[in-house]
């Protein structure tokens, strides 16, 4: 049976493969990745020893980080998780690193400037971050999105997010 976060997957990863997303990486909650690559990416700070994040796609000039949860009360493990990786990282780092491990010619990776926390989930339960977007799958194809005040960038963030949700 599939619990909310596989919904939450499903959703955000059929959405971007309709659109123009460039897909990096996708992680879905079964571990098992045949849509994406895996991208795991070492980690400096944590005991777990390396990063997988949900989704990593780009739209634009921006590289989006995506942890998906079934409801944004479940998410304080994914916020943490994102912003040890963003402290570990910066954005060149982060080019750079997932830059190598995909095989992709179509992006333009010195055009990614900036970089963007993201909590994908099915029930908006309680109040993110100020500094994460949060994409609410509501339905298939139907999504709402959160922009805290705090992300770099937030009126381009919810101008390029609108145009795929």
């Amino acid at each position: 049976m599939a619990t909310l976060e596989d919904l939450a997957y499903d959703r955000l990863f059929n959405r971007l493969s309709e659109c123009s997303a460039a897909i990096l990486s996708a992680h879905p909650p079964s571990g098992k990745a045949y849509d994406a690559e895996l991208i795991r990416i070492p980690a400096k700070q944590r005991h777990a020893g390396r990063y997988h994040i949900d989704v990593i796609f780009i739209l634009g000039r921006f590289l989006f980080l995506c942890e998906l949860k079934g409801s944004s009360s479940e998410s304080a493990d994914d916020v943490s998780k994102l912003r040890d990786l963003t402290k570990d990282y910066t954005l060149d780092q982060l080019v750079s690193f997932i830059s190598k491990r995909v095989n992709r010619t179509d992006i333009d990776w010195p055009s990614i400037t900036e970089m963007v926390k993201v909590i994908g989930v099915v029930m908006h339960d309680c109040p993110m971050p100020g500094d994460f977007a949060t994409l609410v799958a509501i339905a298939p194809g139907t999504f709402e999105v959160i922009v805290g005040n705090d992300v770099d960038s937030a009126g381009d963030v919810r101008s390029i997010l609108a145009t795929v949700f």
